[in-house]
């Protein structure tokens, strides 16, 4: 089965925060065999120490794919620590064979500020991530004036902001010629 509309297979996985499961052998036996799934989303919030190459081992052994979803604010770390933090996670992505992260982008007092921050270390990290062949995605959250929480990533604006100023590689080609 492809993707609709690509010529690459079409990959179903699970987030590991959606499903039951007690050790990693669990999560993978799990989504393969119980649920027949090609992909595990890992938290943040559900791995530390050696959880990260323990899924990297059972990746290459099962033919589960991996990913990894991060609990950060890169906007609220400021430009240096963001751009730290990021490079921290993109370290335990390659533990894991993670092919994505998962971020949100964040909040911040200031919207336009925030965005900028944003787009800011997403320009820094891009030629990292691309050049580890994991793909930095950003996901969309609440829009900025929900329940004042001032969440950035919540409008379609927010990510052409980010079309328009970083460099996303070959990944974003394909989004902006369709």
């Amino acid at each position: 089965m492809t993707a609709p509309g690509l010529d690459t297979p079409l990959t179903l996985g699970i987030s590991c925060l959606h499903y039951a499961w007690g050790p990693l052998e669990q999560a993978f036996a799990r989504a393969q065999h119980e649920f027949g799934l090609h992909l595990i989303e890992f938290s943040t919030t559900r791995l530390d120490g050696d959880d990260y190459d323990r899924c990297g081992r059972l990746a290459t052994e099962t033919g589960i794919r991996t990913s990894l979803h991060a609990w950060k604010n890169p906007a609220d770390l400021g430009f240096a620590a963001a751009v730290e933090e990021g490079t921290r996670l993109l370290k335990l992505c390659q533990r894991m064979r993670a092919e994505y992260l998962v971020l949100h982008f964040g909040s911040y007092p200031e919207r336009d500020e925030g965005l900028q921050l944003v787009a800011d270390v997403c320009r820094e990290l891009a030629p990292l991530y691309e050049a580890a062949g994991v793909v930095y995605c950003l996901e969309n959250h609440y829009p900025f004036a929900y329940h004042g929480l001032n969440e950035l990533g919540g409008e379609p604006a927010d990510f052409h902001l980010l079309f328009e100023q970083v460099d996303f590689g070959e990944g974003l080609a394909g989004i902006r010629n369709r």
